[in-house]
């Protein structure tokens, strides 16, 4: 039988895969370990990093005001669906923002968004600042499934995306209309393959 041994401290806990022989001591979440065992190396299976006294309990820290730059980030991105079909997303953000006119304090500012299909490049700048990146697609490979009899015409244009890496999202935007036709959400883990590409 396998179980987890766990060793915690405060704002952090290590858990070891363990079989069942070995056991807590109460109060110090170590374990009881026999050393007359054959050479015993404990691996980390999992590491929590928290606010708190329990992992389970803890909560994510506010990230502090100097680590914004000027930059908003997504606190929680929510699908907007009406009828059975995708709207657009609600966009929790905090952003930072002078105190006064001309001062160099700053402090954080909640703000709620709504960003529907076919919002213009303004109208999305207006609402999450502007983009980190901006990229332009070299080819569509789905402009020959396009039932339009535009699509000759389209090739002369490119598609681009506004990338917004503090966001975790990307916005495509119609070559022609400029307006957005794709949301791309991130959500790769921290320590995945892909995490920040």
């Amino acid at each position: 039988m396998h179980q987890r041994l766990v060793l915690s401290f405060r704002g952090i806990s290590f858990w070891f895969p363990a079989d069942a022989k070995y056991k807590s001591i109460e109060g110090c979440g170590l374990p009881d370990l026999d050393i007359s065992c054959e050479t015993l190396s404990l691996i980390v299976s999992r590491m929590f990093i928290y606010s708190g006294n329990k992992f389970n309990s803890g909560s994510c820290p506010d990230l502090p005001i100097a680590c914004y730059h000027g930059q908003a980030y997504a606190e929680e991105v929510l699908v907007v669906r009406s009828l059975g079909k995708v709207e657009g997303l609600r966009l929790n953000l905090f952003l930072e923002v002078r105190v006064a006119r001309g001062s160099s304090e700053l402090r954080r500012e909640y703000r709620e968004e709504f960003l529907p299909f076919g919002s213009s490049c303004e109208d999305v700048v207006r609402m999450l600042g502007a983009p980190s990146k901006i990229f332009y697609k070299d080819e569509d490979k789905m402009v020959i499934h396009d039932p339009s009899p535009r699509k000759i015409h389209r090739s002369h244009h490119s598609d681009y995306f506004f990338n917004y890496f503090t966001l975790g999202m990307d916005v495509l935007f119609d070559a022609v209309s400029h307006t957005s036709k794709k949301f791309v959400l991130h959500t790769n883990f921290p320590g995945h393959y892909d995490f920040e590409m």
